[in-house]
């Protein structure tokens, strides 16, 4: 009788362990299909509406979710609300991030990025998902402050917009916010639809993003102003207009950017935190970095900016904060919140 109270705890670390080490490696990896990705959407915005890429994105997205799970729409009846919430999550991480990327620069979206864990912890408080704990609050800040000195560490004349100019109008942020706010709502919508197949909820979820996108880009593209904001000096002519070639990049964008990385966080999210998933955005200038290199080695002439050496401090305080979120989780503390 005494063995039996022995056992059991450790056939649950047995089993919670690898599930626990699967849901870091699949936050790990989802934001480093982001960061790489990022860079191929920042080049491939020149020529086309943010609104209309976005739209394509969504719907092939979706079409390619859904085709997986073989158009079975097992469960979306008893998640509708849930799915319809994380579906109006999507759109507002698509959109306003890629308007405010046209409308600015890779540098600005590298600034913003890293908040997403402040604001996934902060709903995820409010809303009782999740109790903070001082050193998962101090690895996230951490992180914070490295992916900021990487942007801080660049010369002056390389923190301005791709088109020269410094001058960046105040909304921009305001979108880059909303679109971090809607990037850490789908985190957090992703574990509340676990008790349904993956691709059925990020499936349909795409599709009713796609709606919202659709409905979007016709008001926006209808009024002569926003059509020049979407597309300055008529870069992409009445704003449906789909560059020459540009299927191998959505192809691209789709399966490395989307659809992999929405996979591998609805994994996550049956495993870890909702913040430790957003914790690993920290991974994603790293990965945007490495990339622009690659990428500037194998095409000099692309209109790339390549990371600052001193950008390694920044990398290594990245890292230094994700060690302190996961040892969090861990911790007396976060197993002591977790019970009470």
């Amino acid at each position: 009788m005494a063995s039996g109270p022995e056992s059991t705890p450790k056939l649950v670390t047995r089993e919670a362990v690898p599930g626990k080490i699967k849901g870091h490696l699949a936050a790990f990896a989802a934001n480093s299909c982001f960061g790489m990705g990022s860079v191929i959407v920042g080049l491939a915005l020149g020529n086309i509406s943010p609104m209309l890429f976005s739209t394509l994105r969504s719907g092939l997205t979706g079409f390619v979710f859904l085709l997986l799970s073989g158009f079975h729409l097992k469960g979306v009846s008893k998640g509708l609300v849930r799915i319809l919430g994380l579906g109006m999550a999507m759109f507002c991480a698509q959109a306003f991030y890629t308007i405010a990327l046209k409308s600015s620069s890779a540098v600005m979206a590298a600034i913003w990025q890293p908040t997403q864990p402040i604001f996934t912890l902060v709903i995820a408080t409010a809303l009782g998902m999740e109790k903070p704990s001082s050193m998962k609050v101090l690895g996230i800040l951490i992180a914070f402050a490295g992916c900021a000195y990487i942007v801080i560490a660049k010369p002056k004349s390389e923190i301005s917009s791709d088109n020269g100019s410094p001058d960046i109008p105040w909304w921009v942020n305001l979108l880059f916010i909303i679109a971090c706010i809607g990037s850490s709502c789908m985190t957090l919508s992703m574990k509340s639809l676990t008790n349904i197949p993956t691709f059925v909820a990020n499936g349909t979820a795409a599709w009713v993003c796609c709606g919202f996108l659709v409905a979007t880009t016709l008001t926006l593209h209808s009024y002569p102003d926003t059509h020049q904001l979407l597309c300055p000096g008529n870069s992409c002519g009445n704003g449906w207009k789909i560059p020459d070639g540009f299927a191998y990049v959505l192809a691209f964008v789709v399966i490395v950017m989307t659809v992999t990385p929405y996979y591998l966080n609805s994994i996550a999210a049956k495993h870890i935190d909702g913040s430790l998933i957003s914790a690993y955005t920290a991974v994603q200038p790293v990965i945007a970095a490495l990339t622009s290199v690659a990428v500037k080695t194998l095409y000099p002439d692309t209109n790339l900016e390549l990371p600052h050496v001193s950008a390694l401090f920044g990398v290594g305080g990245i890292f230094l904060g994700l060690a302190i979120v996961v040892s969090a989780a861990k911790s007396p503390e976060s197993q002591r919140l977790k019970q009470d």
